[in-house]
């Protein structure tokens, strides 16, 4: 039996998804992250990312014959920059105090999306970087994307069988250009990790799932509808694929061998994220991890996951900075004000944003 939550504006589930995986980047940045490794926090990110925007796009498209991409880059900026501004406000105040320094082109890795390329460039020259910015590099990597991606649909008239072909050589591509990046160029583990090109198949998984349920309802291929009405009664009822996709992830996780880790750990968790997703939205076999992840704190640090994201960081390295309070102190005083300082900034900024985003709709 198929449960499609995916037509609907919320989608059951998704924020419990957001609210564990902001959690384990936190853990992992506590010194956790034996435990909770922040990259797959992130890429777990990446997949809803793509999956959601993907998403809004196809409906759009499909609702209007085209997408306004001046609207498009109207909301993810006010989704986006507001809280960042925010961000590097509390920044530059906390530096005052502390003492922090900074240059013009690292702030304006920030500013603009460049500082996956940044971070990149300090750690292979050994250069400290004293603001808390760093993490925004996962940041830097979906705007890259969803910069190109609304004038690849234009490009191709919105033509979505190759759009999902251009999808699908991403997700065999990026491997095999890690591969060559790792083996035969010797580009670093943190280049590969962190760079845009290596990374962008994380999204480009989120992004095959909503276009692959696209095709299952509105194909004009009856075959091909049949093919993806078969694919996917597989995923969602057979528990051998459920436990495939667990082991996938402790795979990733715990085999430790370096090429397989910067060459294959992501496509794994790719993989895993797709099918995570995809159970969430289509099945009702789930329903009991959906109740979970619907549980209302749970789903609150969801939906304040964006602002904890970009924060947390930032207040760690205050108190870490500052003051010398024992790691259980450190942790539980470090993660109540992460949570106070989201909770606000979501109710005094982020809301209004979205009342404001409304207004660039082009679905009414």
């Amino acid at each position: 039996m198929f449960i499609d939550n995916s037509k609907e504006g919320y989608i059951p589930g998704l924020d419990g998804l957001r609210a564990i995986s902001v959690l384990i980047v936190m853990f992992s940045h506590v010194g956790f992250g034996w435990l909770f490794p922040g990259n797959l926090g992130v890429t777990i990110f990446f997949g809803i990312s793509g999956f959601l925007i993907t998403k809004l796009i196809l409906e759009e498209i499909q609702f209007t014959g085209r997408l306004n991409v001046k609207f498009f880059y109207i909301r993810r900026f006010l989704r986006l920059y507001p809280e960042l501004i925010v961000f590097i406000i509390l920044c530059f105040i906390a530096a005052y105090f502390i003492g922090w320094k900074t240059n013009y082109i690292e702030f304006s890795s920030t500013m603009f999306y460049f500082m996956n390329y940044y971070s990149i460039y300090l750690d292979e020259h050994l250069i400290i970087q004293t603001f808390p910015w760093h993490h925004l590099w996962s940041l830097a990597v979906e705007e890259h994307f969803y910069i190109l991606f609304p004038f690849l649909l234009v490009f191709l008239k919105y033509d979505i069988y190759k759009i999902l072909l251009i999808v699908l050589m991403i997700i065999i591509l990026a491997p095999l250009w890690r591969y060559v990046a790792w083996i035969h160029l010797d580009f670093s583990e943190i280049h590969i990790t962190k760079s845009t090109d290596t990374r962008i198949d994380s999204i480009a998984w989120g992004c095959l799932l909503s276009l692959l349920i696209h095709f299952k309802r509105y194909s004009k291929y009856v075959r091909f509808q049949a093919i993806l009405d078969k694919f996917f009664e597989t995923i969602s009822n057979n528990r051998l694929v459920l436990l495939i996709a667990i082991i996938l992830i402790l795979l990733s996780l715990i085999y430790r061998d370096q090429d397989f880790r910067v060459i294959w750990r992501f496509t794994l968790q790719g993989i895993s994220v797709f099918i995570i997703i995809h159970n969430l939205i289509y099945t009702d076999k789930w329903l009991q991890i959906i109740q979970f992840l619907e549980i209302k704190p749970l789903r609150y640090i969801g939906r304040i996951s964006y602002g904890l994201y970009i924060y947390h960081w930032l207040i760690f390295n205050i108190i870490l900075t500052r003051y010398d309070i024992g790691t259980f102190n450190f942790i539980i005083i470090s993660f109540l004000l992460s949570f106070l300082v989201s909770f606000i900034s979501f109710h005094v900024v982020e809301k209004r944003m979205k009342v404001l985003r409304l207004n660039f709709s082009s679905i009414k």
